[in-house]
């Protein structure tokens, strides 16, 4: 909406005219002297206006809309012939009257209180509206003054082209004397020399001294908005922050140097902590015994940070925890594998680790142990044999154990109680316990004892070592919780793992093998060789079903692969595996003739005339139609496994146990 200087000039020049005419009659039609030349001012040529709409034309809605528009035009020129008349530019308004906090938008309270802190009495909503005509919720100087908007915006890309930040300009260009001003000398040469920049350099001064002393300073400048150099100050929290962070490294540094030279002292962290830093074995220590400890050994440093790094839970106290953290964790996990079996440690120590008596476990021995545990890694047991073997003997003894915190049994004779325990006695008693304890059974024992949920479930219920063991305690059991569970699992004397504990308990020759009673155990479907008097090879065979493991060979032995990660988990077909055998034959029969359990207690029911399903059977007819079906095992053991009630009769409730479903196609 209006006309520069040099592009009047060069339109000029296209007609003929030189430059000096066309610079004298632009300065003729430039009333204000503001270096451009808008429509209103040409018209001093006293040419004719394009004609526009005639009123009459205009429809009610439109002379409406255009009164309205009219209307709006006019409060929006008051209020600016007002900022004129009050501050000299509309520019020094906006800066000194109505942007007070200098964001560059208001909102309409903002606004009209600016408006009324001025004296502006005018239309306020009228206003508004005019100045945000996009209905944005606010207002900035360019709804005000768009030409001054736009000057500005364009120095400041220009400048933001060459320069980072409004800093480098003021001080590389602007104010070259550093006096901290600028004339407007100073200004319009920098602009024209340096910058070379060929916008409005009259009217951007104006804009920007807001002042109007002919003299600019960074803060005047500053409203160009461009980016200022960051002056980095920490604060006291930075600073405290980096303190921490230097001493906790510190520390940690420290901490290093101090396992290295516990390792160089002593072999092992765990060894230097129960021998010098912890001797009587308290399990902690406090600052004042961890620094005498430190300067008994001769360790030079700083004590503090090293206490600092090790006491990083503000405790008080330091632990072995803390010290050698994967240690702690080795020892966990044995001594929760222990728990499982064992309530003291004078019964696991018996059981498992001095089998021969001698009060001693070398390095062998315990590998051994860890793997019948289900502790199979073999470097970790090494490493947990080495952290346990304090005097560095190569032997470990129950004393050293006793950092597992396992409780000690009342006397050593009720450790031995039930320790030396044979797989084979170990469960006699338990199937003894059972019967007399639920009078019925093992699969009803089982069912009752073991299993949890629904009786469609029971089949198929597997415990772990540890859920198994729970409920052995639960029930008052007691006995060699660690021979049952390998007995369950690798079934009879003649597993490779009763063998291997037989094979350690000898000493040097001394004593053969005993003889394996073969009538005691087949009724759990365990098949054996002829043994010799030399103590040669015994084989495990299926055990209801379960294929026997092999796995490492240590002295000439075969060793099972442990049952306790293998199997992991034991079930009916371990209690009671020839209840399972019938159980599993039955299921396979009427699964290979119906297509649902329902089918098949339809046909057990039609087999024994009777037409409604839920009908009971009595033991005889079940069996009798069992084998009018074709199952040729034992009925009876099918029909009391399902009976667990022992009400002597048969329901469809009570047959869902045997989960008889149709092979997959």
């Amino acid at each position: 909406g209006f006309c520069l200087f040099d592009h009047f000039c060069q339109e000029l020049q296209k007609f003929g005219w030189d430059r000096r005419q066309a610079k004298a009659l632009f300065r003729m039609f430039d009333v204000g002297g503001e270096q451009d030349i808008s429509m209103d001012e040409l018209e001093l040529v006293g040419l004719e206006r394009r004609a526009v709409d005639q009123v009459d034309s205009l429809t009610p809605r439109d002379m409406r809309k255009k009164q309205s528009v009219e209307a709006n035009q006019a409060v929006v020129d008051n209020f600016i012939a007002f900022l004129h008349r009050t501050f000299g530019t509309i520019v020094r308004a906006w800066r000194l009257g109505l942007d007070a906090d200098g964001d560059g938008r208001l909102r309409f309270q903002e606004f009209c209180t600016s408006c009324k802190d001025i004296g502006y009495r005018g239309k306020l909503k009228t206003l508004w509206k005019a100045l945000d005509s996009k209905n944005t919720g606010y207002v900035t100087l360019g709804s005000m003054a768009p030409k001054a908007q736009a000057l500005l915006d364009d120095f400041r890309t220009f400048l933001e082209e060459d320069y980072r930040t409004l800093d480098d300009v003021f001080e590389r260009v602007l104010d070259t004397d550093r006096s901290g001003r600028v004339s407007q000398e100073e200004f319009f040469a920098a602009c024209r020399d340096k910058l070379k920049y060929t916008g409005n350099v009259a009217k951007l001064f104006k804009h920007l001294d807001v002042k109007q002393n002919l003299n600019l300073t960074m803060q005047e400048v500053e409203f160009l908005g461009m980016r200022r150099r960051v002056a980095y100050t920490k604060t006291t929290r930075q600073l405290i922050a980096e303190r921490l962070a230097k001493d906790k490294r510190d520390a940690e540094a420290m901490l290093t140097r101090f396992r290295e030279f516990l390792k160089l002292r002593h072999g092992n962290l765990v060894r230097a902590w129960r021998l010098e830093l912890d001797p009587d074995g308290d399990g902690r220590l406090q600052f004042t015994e961890f620094c005498k400890a430190c300067r008994a050994m001769g360790f030079q440093g700083n004590m503090k940070a090293l206490w600092i790094s090790l006491d990083d839970d503000d405790t008080g106290f330091v632990e072995l925890r803390e010290l050698d953290p994967e240690a702690v964790q080795l020892f966990d996990e044995f001594t929760q594998i222990l728990r499982i079996f064992f309530v003291d440690l004078d019964t696991a120590w018996y059981s498992t680790l001095d089998l021969d008596g001698s009060g001693k476990c070398d390095v062998g021995e315990f590998q051994l142990a860890c793997q019948e545990l289900g502790f199979k890694k073999e470097k970790a047991s090494s490493l947990l044999f080495r952290y346990l073997d304090t005097p560095g003997q190569g032997l470990v003894s129950i004393k050293e154990m006793k950092v597992l915190g396992l409780p000690r049994a009342a006397s050593k004779d009720e450790a031995l109680q039930f320790a030396r325990d044979s797989g084979a006695k170990a469960i006699l008693e338990f199937e003894i316990h059972l019967k007399t304890m639920f009078k019925a059974p093992l699969v009803h024992a089982w069912r009752r004892g073991f299993c949890s949920g629904p009786c469609e479930e029971h089949l198929l219920q597997q415990l772990n070592a540890e859920e198994f063991c729970g409920i052995l305690r639960r029930l008052n059991f007691r006995g060699n919780f660690q021979a049952l569970w390998f007995q369950l699992l690798e079934g009879g004397l003649g597993s490779g793992w009763e063998f291997v504990r037989q094979r350690r308990k000898k000493k040097d020759g001394a004593e053969e093998m005993p003889v394996v009673n073969k009538h005691s155990y087949e009724s759990r479907g365990v098949q054996f060789l002829v043994q010799t008097a030399g103590g040669a090879s015994v084989r495990p065979s299926v055990v209801a079903g379960v294929a026997p493991t092999s796995g490492e060979h240590h002295g000439g032995l075969k060793l099972p692969l442990n049952a306790l990660s293998e199997l992991k988990r034991v079930s009916l077909r371990h209690i009671a595996p020839e209840v399972w055998q019938e159980l599993t034959a039955f299921q396979d029969h009427c699964a290979g003739l119906f297509d649902s359990e329902d089918a098949v207690w339809a046909e057990l029911l039609a087999q024994c005339l009777h037409t409604d399903f839920n009908t009971r059977l009595r033991k005889v007819e079940f069996v009798r139609a069992a084998k009018q079906i074709g199952f040729s095992g034992n009925a009876e053991s099918v029909f009391e496994a399902c009976d667990v009630e022992q009400e002597a009769q048969m329901s469809l409730a009570k047959f869902r146990f045997l989960r008889i479903c149709p092979p997959p196609l």
